[in-house]
């Protein structure tokens, strides 16, 4: 198992200080104080010979005194007060109200942990824990929630339960009708929605609701939904509407749970709406949890007030062994302002989900929301699609306005197997941006993303035009898997929907192509000319004539020419020479050159073979003709003909005669 699905699954997360302080404040070891233990299944207030739960509760609320069927077994009540159970008997102990049990309205810890055989999950993956008290509200009326609590901000615990069959929720932060805050509780390692045995149950509404009567001084803030181990998750899952509801409340934690799958987490139980919601509610945080199966969306953070909500390093969509278990619509459906889906080093896997991926709402406009380091893959519809009307295509300047301010995307011009990822941007002037890449084995239909695998991000600024280039060494790619990108305006944290798919270039190889004079001379070329300096023209005999020739390499990996690679061959050769060679490897886009002389020694046209040895795979050797054409220098004597024999004869006969004419005239 790789160590970010271990990590996922077994709940660990990355938060802010104040909430790290703040699970240590609620989890701490409180001072003793009164402590009753349940010791029957049954639903009386009465000296009957057990304590029940509804007794121990009304106990708990009213600070005793304790009765003689449930004595105090601890210190004073009213500090931090426990709820135990002892109930005779193995097995599984269902406790079956027949009306809503009294709501919580004091600090308290409710133990279902504390029943002998009772073990609390250590599992990374799965669960190996063992719950044996079950709380079955199918006699408990219209409306009941399983366990209410109205603490009034001193924090209690709810551990070690299976909450089933209730109308409303499993357990409820706060009251529909009673003023009071519920703040600062942990609910941890329970079922909510399935029985103590795994199997589905339900709950009408919510697994777990935190929502307290609005008004002022009413509050759900401040709670742990799960604490990030393994003893803390709680499966929720089967019930009729969300598995976990945030209602107008700030700064809780949802952490280290499965939402809508088994306690083994590679199989579904969804719940019958979503996984997660968050209406209206700031600075709530959902880390680590496996979203799964669920029949409506993953997560939806909804509101005008929904800002500043983090939902990191989840599996949306994956089962917590990594297998396939979409959510029937979008992975994540944000309708609000202001969002982080996703960080640096903290990014959710959303995949297989039947919507989108990630969607932002048309209704608003809500923008700034950052989506970052995701794996999005093999969803219904696009990785990410802002306004939910398919892929928003770039305008110049980036002027338009919708969610997130259909901020643009990159544009990718070239991706190779080496890593180099190249491409463009357009968007608002003078701005930074944080562009980030991914790949995936194939592009999704759309030809827009998605991004399965993080490759890094970059910043960059654009020009007082809007324009900037981008890129990334990515490090070693696969030739013909897709290549997509993000970019994200760092001021207004608009991100935008994945770019057009680019493949990745096969393996780089090196490609030669040799130039004179900044003309391109064809491998094969038997056309000599002086455009392209393979014709050295006409030169006089004894002057030479020097030609330079470029070798580029086009290719995406070095080129290898070796010592002396440039040769001649041919019968016309012995006036040509190579005066300089090239060097001896060429980087990828890079060139070297060497120079070929030619000096005749007689008139005449001479012709030669110019052959260059390299390692491109179907150019070796490079070869081509060249010609040069030697001229008499000027004012040179001519060449005295040849006799023939005769011919000789008759210039001596001509030579005597004349001699002997002579003779007599100076007689």
């Amino acid at each position: 198992m790789n160590s970010k699905l271990q990590k996922i699954a077994g709940g660990a997360r990355r938060q802010s200080a104040w909430c790290v302080f703040a699970v240590g404040l609620t989890l701490a070891a409180p001072v003793q104080a009164a402590i009753l233990t349940v010791t029957g299944t049954g639903d009386t207030i009465a000296t009957d010979g057990a304590c029940t739960l509804r007794e121990a509760i009304t106990l708990i609320n009213s600070a005793g005194p304790a009765s003689a069927d449930c004595p105090n077994s601890g210190a004073a009540f009213g500090t931090s007060d426990e709820i135990r159970f002892n109930i005779p008997g193995a097995g599984v102990h269902t406790i079956a109200p027949a009306s809503p049990l009294p709501t919580v309205t004091t600090r308290v810890l409710i133990d279902g942990y504390s029943q002998t055989g009772a073990t609390q999950n250590n599992a990374a993956v799965g669960w190996n824990g063992t719950i044996l008290i079950e709380l079955n509200g199918g006699g408990a009326g219209a409306g009941a929630d399983g366990l209410r609590l109205l603490a009034n901000g001193i924090g209690s615990t709810v551990r070690g339960l299976a909450i089933v069959n209730f109308a409303a929720s499993g357990i409820r932060l706060g009251d529909p009708v009673v003023n009071g805050s519920s703040s600062s509780n942990s609910v941890l390692g329970n079922f909510i929605g399935l029985r103590a045995d795994g199997s589905s149950a339900g709950n009408g509404i919510h697994g777990v609701s935190l929502s307290a009567l609005l008004g002022p001084g009413n509050n759900a803030d401040g709670n742990f939904i799960g604490d990030g181990t393994a003893a803390g998750r709680n499966v929720i899952s089967a019930n009729g509407n969300c598995g976990v509801v945030i209602n107008g409340h700030d700064s809780n934690t949802i952490s280290g749970n499965y939402i809508g799958v088994d306690p083994s987490g590679d199989n579904g139980r969804g719940n019958d709406a979503c996984g997660v919601w968050i209406n209206q509610g700031a600075d709530n945080g959902v880390y680590s949890n496996v979203i799964s199966g669920n029949d409506g969306w993953g997560v939806l953070i909804g509101g005008n007030l929904a800002g500043a909500n983090s939902v990191l390093e989840n599996y949306i969509g994956v089962s917590a062994s990594g297998l396939p278990m979409g959510n029937s619509s979008h992975g994540v459906l944000v309708a609000a302002p202001d969002n982080s889906i996703g960080d640096a080093n903290d990014g959710n896997t959303i995949a297989y989900n039947g919507g989108r991926g990630v969607a932002i709402s048309s209704v608003g406009p809500y923008s700034g929301n950052r989506i970052r380091a995701n794996l999005i893959y093999s969803n219904g519809n696009l990785g990410i699609d802002l306004n939910l009307d398919g892929v928003t295509l770039n305008d110049l300047g980036d002027p338009d306005a919708g969610p997130n301010s259909l901020q643009n995307f990159p544009v990718l011009t070239s991706a190779t197997t080496g890593g180099a990822i190249v491409g463009t941007l357009n968007s608002t002037a003078s701005t930074s941006f944080r562009v980030e890449f991914f790949s995936s084995p194939s592009c999704d239909p759309s030809g827009y993303g998605e991004g399965q695998v993080y490759l890094g991000s970059n910043n960059f600024a654009t020009d007082g035009s809007g324009n900037i280039a981008v890129n990334l060494a990515a490090g070693a790619l696969t030739a013909g898997h897709a290549i997509t990108a993000t970019a994200t305006n760092l001021t207004t944290n608009d991100t935008s929907e994945f770019s057009a798919c680019i493949t990745v270039a096969a393996a780089a190889a090196p490609e030669i192509q040799i130039t004179g004079n900044a003309t391109p001379i064809a491998d094969g070329d038997v056309t000599p000319s002086l455009a392209d300096y393979t014709d050295f023209g006409t030169t006089t005999m004894g002057t030479p004539v020097a030609r330079t020739y470029t070798i580029a390499n086009s290719g995406g990996a070095t080129m290898t020419l070796g010592a002396g690679a440039v040769t001649l061959s041919g019968a016309g050769c012995g006036e040509f020479s190579v005066s300089v060679q090239p060097a001896t490897t060429v980087a990828a886009a890079g060139s070297t050159t060497f120079t070929v002389q030619y000096l005749p020694t007689n008139v005449g046209t001479d012709t030669c073979t110019v052959n260059v040895n390299n390692d491109d795979a179907d150019e070796n050797p490079y070869n081509f003709v060249i010609q040069g054409t030697g001229n008499a220098p000027a004012g040179a004597a001519a060449a005295i003909p040849t006799l023939s024999p005769w011919g000789l004869g008759l210039l001596s006969l001509m030579l005597g005669l004349g001699a002997a004419i002579r003779a007599r005239r100076r007689h």
